[in-house]
């Protein structure tokens, strides 16, 4: 199990049975398989997923905003995601919903936001404890979201790619 700095503690997996239900309600409107999440991929790009190898597929998904990419890139990839782009993929579980789940933490500004003062951004934004507000966010208000719970689309090769600084998530949904 990996160990977590003491600012950042260990993830609390929620059961609500509201929550996972909007989860797979969410995870099924997206169409997150694995062969979908595969088909936003090169063959190279699935290749280098099997030897954890994550920047050809990261590039290869720059720019494609569809709820399985965000999912893709927010599980699999492990990268921090834009809080739009993530509200977009949970509509009925929202990002406060995902946050109290276990499934998420806020992070911090969105590094691709500088071109845009934070007073002038707008979408969806979370404060510390994971609350979201819509329109534009306070100073230092938090629009990205990173993954803290393994979570990916069963079988096939996508699903075999693991990254060691999230908990792994424990059943089925």
């Amino acid at each position: 199990m990996p160990e977590h700095s003491p600012y950042e503690p260990a993830p609390t997996l929620s059961l609500d049975a509201d929550l996972i239900g909007r989860l797979r309600d969410d995870l099924s409107t997206a169409n997150w398989t694995v062969e979908v999440a595969d088909s936003f991929l090169s063959p190279m790009a699935r290749a280098a997923l099997e030897r954890d190898q994550l920047v050809p597929a990261s590039t290869e998904l720059q720019g494609i905003t569809n709820p399985a990419a965000t999912l893709t890139k927010l599980f699999i990839l492990a990268e921090e995601t834009n809080a739009d782009e993530v509200a977009h993929a949970f509509p009925s579980l929202t990002i406060a919903g995902a946050v109290e789940l276990g499934l998420v933490r806020p992070v911090g500004p969105d590094p691709g936001s500088s071109a845009q003062p934070a007073a002038e951004a707008s979408g969806p934004t979370l404060d510390k404890t994971g609350s979201v507000s819509e329109g534009a966010p306070a100073a230092g208000a938090l629009t990205t979201v990173r993954a803290v719970m393994d979570l990916r689309p069963p079988r096939g090769s996508v699903a075999r790619c693991s990254r060691a600084h999230r908990a792994p998530l424990v059943g089925s949904l």
